[in-house]
C-alpha cells in the first residue's frame, strides 16, 4: 500500500510536466507560424498592394442571376441568391482576394471561400458566380466589370446601384 502523501506528490509532479509539454508544444507551434509567414513574401505584397480604390465598397450582380458581390479592401462576400457566401484567409497576413491595379485578381495562399448551406427555393435559381481562385483577371469599364477566369471564360458582372 503507498503512502497518502505519495500519490498527492505523484499528482503535482503529472500535472507540471503535462503543463511543462503542453507549453512546449504551444511555444513550437508559434514558432512554426512565424517562420511560415517570413517565407510568404509573396503574400506580404498581395496585403500591401489592396484593391483598386474605385472598387472597395462596391456591390455587383450578374445579370440574369440572383445575388450580389460585394468587394472589400482585401476580401469579397455577397449572396448568392440564397446562400452567403464570404472569403476568408486562415494566414497570418490574411492577404484575401484582391482586383490588384495591374487587372490581376491574386488570392492568398490560405484563402478560401466559406458558405451557408440553405435549402433553396429552385425559384432563385441560377445564381452568381462565385469568387474562386480560378479569378485570374479582370477588367473596369464605368459600371461594369467583367472577370476573367484562368480557363478563358469570361463572368460578366453590373454595379448594382
Amino acid at each position: 500500500m503507498t503512502h497518502p502523501n505519495f500519490q498527492h506528490s505523484r499528482r503535482i509532479i503529472l500535472s507540471k510536466i503535462y503543463r511543462l509539454g503542453f507549453s512546449l508544444v504551444v511555444a513550437a507551434s508559434c514558432t512554426l507560424a512565424h517562420a511560415d509567414s517570413d517565407e510568404s513574401t509573396d503574400s506580404l505584397s498581395i496585403a500591401i498592394e489592396g484593391t483598386v480604390t474605385a472598387l472597395v465598397g462596391t456591390d455587383w450582380e450578374q445579370p440574369g442571376h440572383f445575388g450580389t458581390l460585394h468587394i472589400d479592401d482585401h476580401n469579397v462576400s455577397g449572396d448568392d441568391g440564397c446562400n452567403l457566401f464570404s472569403g476568408i484567409d486562415s494566414g497570418a497576413e490574411a492577404t484575401g482576394f484582391v482586383f490588384a491595379p495591374s487587372g490581376a485578381i491574386k488570392t492568398g495562399a490560405l484563402w478560401h471561400l466559406v458558405t451557408t448551406l440553405r435549402a433553396c427555393w429552385p425559384q432563385r435559381l441560377p445564381t452568381i458566380d462565385l469568387p474562386s481562385k480560378e479569378w485570374a483577371s479582370y477588367e473596369l469599364e464605368g459600371d461594369r466589370l467583367t472577370i476573367k477566369l484562368r480557363d478563358g471564360q469570361s463572368i460578366a458582372l453590373t454595379k448594382k446601384i
